[in-house]
């Protein structure tokens, strides 16, 4: 709160694994309060800059028979567009603590591709990547989405573990900063801006 709580207000929360340290995300939902669970779940949909984009709480089970995948399923047939993105906690892809990242997410992947999506902002590792176009199986896929790991918000870091692979654009762990993303109706733009500036 004493850094990003200037922000609150407009925050569109995602919990990750530490909100759930408390029973049920119990401080998580108490600080961010409604803007937690806007629709009654820790998922929820939410439109900025001509964007559909999900907020999905990957501490939840993401496979294909779960609450939440049918949910996404459903708001994805309901609101198709051009333009798709979505926020949750632990990366498809990482050469970090996790690498080679976590398979729980891939059924959200797959879905989230086939549906057009473009982009997927996570956290969970203590570093940032920004990933060319990838598939659920993590290989370089032009139909793919992009993925972008921002873990520098304030947190220690930790080293990578793995050599990169070719769709790997970006890797750091050196650099606080947030991703500045920009948003339009044909795309968008991204850069990492450090804390300095």
């Amino acid at each position: 709160d004493p850094a990003w709580g200037a922000f609150k207000d407009k925050t569109k929360p995602i919990p990750g694994n530490h909100d759930y340290n408390t029973t049920n995300a119990s401080g998580y939902k108490g600080y961010f309060g409604s803007l937690a669970q806007p629709n009654g779940t820790t998922y929820y949909r939410f439109e900025a800059g001509g964007w559909q984009i999900y907020a999905l709480d990957s501490q939840l089970q993401m496979g294909t028979a779960s609450a939440q995948y049918k949910w996404l399923q459903g708001q994805l047939a309901s609101n198709p567009d051009n333009c798709v993105a979505a926020l949750w906690h632990h990366p498809l892809a990482s050469t970090g603590e996790y690498a080679p990242g976590m398979n729980k997410v891939q059924a959200a992947w797959r879905l989230l591709q086939a549906n057009g999506g473009d982009l997927v902002l996570v956290g969970h590792e203590h570093a940032y990547e920004r990933w060319a176009e990838i598939n659920a199986d993590r290989r370089a896929d032009a139909s793919g989405m992009r993925q972008v790991v921002v873990g520098t918000g304030g947190v220690g870091f930790r080293p990578f573990t793995m050599t990169p692979p070719s769709a790997l654009e970006v890797r750091q762990n050196n650099t606080h900063g947030v991703l500045q993303l920009t948003l339009n109706d044909t795309g968008y733009s991204a850069r990492f801006v450090p804390v300095a500036g």
